[in-house]
């Protein structure tokens, strides 16, 4: 009676075992309804290894009590006894064991917790990465289309600029066309007007002529005046004669020979007093119509000369005109030029933005992409936790990519900042690749141009490509005509002779230095000359090439200034 006891007790104490781990295990499970559901496989495992640990305890208190029922007749009680005392140790054990691994299905069941936590936390930051990484493709697809727009903006310039240019080559053509024209008219006026010069020296000789004739007539007519009082005198002598020959006798033949002589030369002077007198109806009737065709002359002499006077007032308006619209071309081009170019120069800048940002927007796709495939690992490895116990390991795996992807979401951020929307260059300061730079109007000393570019926010500028020189050189090539044009940069040997240094305290590189030539010898030279101190600062001065231009002079000239800032 006793042995049925004790085996009722093993089985009865084994299976009570059982049931309360089992069921603390469910109390667990329930207690955690959103966790066990999603961990049924480790569940599963867990209630068949403690369904199997409860069975041993079962199996072995019943074989236990088989083996007291079989001892129970003579014998040594002792071995028993120690059976039973063998058997209580091992049922103690396995209840250790199970309660070990009842906290470690506790633990693993947190360590879930945690993971499902991270996972979320992990698609939070993931769907952030997405919509900044929406955003930035935003802002590169507004980068693009203000890229396009000002690709068309300046075709269309050129396209005006050359239309413009075009008509202004056809109306100069015009022009030209119309001055030759007038250069003809006016060749041909000048000819008529030598030719009527000639005439009118012409008319003048036979204007002399004809005084001369009427001269000759005047003196004509005083011989007709003899000639009357001749006749007078004649007839006063026939008169005599007559009186003579009716007063008596004397020499009648002689008298009547001389009468008779005396008639034939009164004949002869009246036939050539009527010839006088045709030839000087003539001549009168000829300077008449000299006098007149001399009128006539000098009208249509005055009418030249007014016509000449307002062709050579129309010729010399046009002359102004051709003046003023050749100047207006070249300004015109020139103007057209300086936009092209400055065009070509922001369009050069736009296109390196734009490269930068592609770089930018690659190097963030593929981040994007990368991180994308770790995420897809962090999923695949928290699937597999579905299947594993040893999460501790699956954990410290996950968090090392978790610290991978708060490094890539850092650098990730940093792009983002670093492709905002770059500042402008200020007003007067004009852009060139991330800088700005001012070329001023007005002339200091070396060291207050230095302050003047300090105050503005900048400093004298500091060349260290050939991009850069020639971008200066370009721009200063116009406006330095002679030695006092030039302007001043940032580099100087004050503190050593022969040491340059820039601005920010940097050294000159030998490999991109641009000093100029001069009469034979090269730049610097430290002359002496003007300064005792000699020549410690540099200016741009007149140049041929880009690669010579720079000149060491007293730093107390006063030249103009170029500064520059970076964005």
């Amino acid at each position: 009676m006793e042995l049925h006891s004790i085996d009722a007790t093993l089985s009865g104490s084994s299976e009570e075992m059982c049931a309360g781990y089992l069921e603390g295990s469910f109390s667990k499970g329930s207690s955690s309804s959103k966790i066990v559901p999603r961990f049924e496989a480790s569940d599963r495992a867990l209630l068949f290894l403690l369904t199997g640990l409860c069975a041993l305890l079962v199996v072995g208190g019943t074989a236990l009590g088989v083996l007291y029922a079989q001892s129970s007749g003579p014998g040594p009680a002792g071995g028993l006894a120690w059976n039973y005392s063998v058997l209580q140790e091992e049922q103690q054990r396995l209840a250790v064991e199970l309660l070990h691994l009842q906290g470690e299905l506790d633990r693993v069941t947190s360590l879930y917790s945690s993971m499902r936590e991270n996972r979320s936390l992990l698609w939070n930051e993931l769907e952030s990465l997405k919509n900044k990484h929406s955003g930035l493709q935003t802002k590169f697809t507004n980068i693009s289309e203000t890229h396009s727009a000002l690709i068309r903006t300046l075709t269309d310039f050129r396209a005006s600029a050359e239309e413009h240019l075009s008509r202004a080559a056809l109306n100069y053509s015009s022009l030209q066309s119309d001055q030759e024209e007038l250069e003809a008219k006016l060749r041909t006026l000048q000819n008529d007007l030598a030719s009527l010069s000639s005439s009118f020296s012409e008319v003048k000789e036979n204007s002399s002529s004809l005084w001369h004739q009427l001269d000759v007539l005047t003196d004509q007519s005083s011989l007709r005046i003899k000639l009357d009082n001749l006749s007078d005198t004649l007839s006063a002598l026939m008169k005599t004669l007559a009186d003579a020959q009716s007063s008596g006798p004397g020499p009648a033949g002689g008298l009547a020979w001389n009468y008779s002589v005396l008639q034939e030369e009164q004949q002869r002077l009246a036939v050539e007093l009527l010839h006088l007198q045709g030839e000087l109806d003539r001549v009168t009737s000829l300077y008449s119509s000299m006098r007149e065709n001399r009128s006539l002359l000098w009208n249509e002499l005055e009418s030249l000369k007014n016509k000449h006077s307002g062709l050579q007032t129309k010729f010399t308006n046009i002359s102004e005109t051709h003046s003023a619209l050749i100047r207006t071309l070249t300004d015109f081009r020139a103007s057209a030029k300086e936009h092209l170019s400055r065009a070509a120069l922001n369009y050069s800048s736009l296109q390196s933005d734009q490269e930068e940002l592609e770089a930018k927007l690659r190097t963030l796709q593929n981040d994007l992409a990368s991180l994308s495939s770790s995420f897809s690992e962090v999923k695949e490895n928290s699937s597999s936790l579905w299947h594993q116990l040893d999460v501790l390991t699956d954990q410290s795996s996950l968090r090392i990519k978790l610290d991978n992807l708060s490094d890539t979401l850092s650098a990730l951020m940093k792009t983002l900042a670093e492709a905002k929307p770059r500042k402008t260059c200020p007003d007067h300061w004009e852009l060139f690749r991330r800088k700005c730079y001012f070329f001023s109007s007005d002339k200091e000393s070396w060291g207050t141009s230095r302050d003047r570019c300090a105050s503005a926010g900048g400093s004298l500028v500091i060349i260290k490509s050939q991009e850069e020189q020639k971008f200066l050189t370009s721009k200063l090539a116009e406006q330095i005509r002679s030695y006092d044009d030039s302007y001043w940069i940032g580099l100087n040997d004050l503190a050593a002779e022969g040491s340059w240094r820039w601005v920010d305290d940097t050294s000159l590189d030998a490999r991109t230095t641009f000093w100029a030539s001069v009469l034979g010898g090269r730049e610097p030279d430290n002359w002496s000359q003007v300064d005792p101190q000699g020549e410690d600062c540099v200016h741009i001065g007149i140049h041929n090439t880009f690669q010579e231009a720079w000149y060491d002079a007293s730093c107390k000239l006063k030249f103009r200034r170029i500064c520059e800032t970076t964005l």
